[in-house]
């Protein structure tokens, strides 16, 4: 099932051009994301510009429900970064 859901947000992004991206980036990532598996999203990151990762543990599909203070913690350290 996982693999099948990665592909499906592969295929979407297939056409996406990522490094056209030219503003700084954090990525979040849940490392229980059924969803966009984190390897997914880290090989987004991989071709996006000024692109930084961040992967939260025991987080899923939703990291600002289920950690907002990491989230808000992460986020606030990116923007006056």
């Amino acid at each position: 099932r996982a693999k099948r859901r990665a592909a499906a947000v592969a295929s979407t992004l297939a056409g996406a051009d990522l490094s056209a991206i030219e503003v700084p980036t954090l990525l979040l990532s849940g490392d229980q994301d059924r969803v966009v598996p984190t390897s997914v999203a880290l090989s987004m990151a991989t071709t996006i510009p000024d692109c930084r990762t961040l992967v939260l543990p025991g987080v899923g599909h939703a990291p600002a429900m289920q950690a907002p203070e990491r989230v808000a913690a992460a986020l606030s350290g990116f923007l006056l970064s």
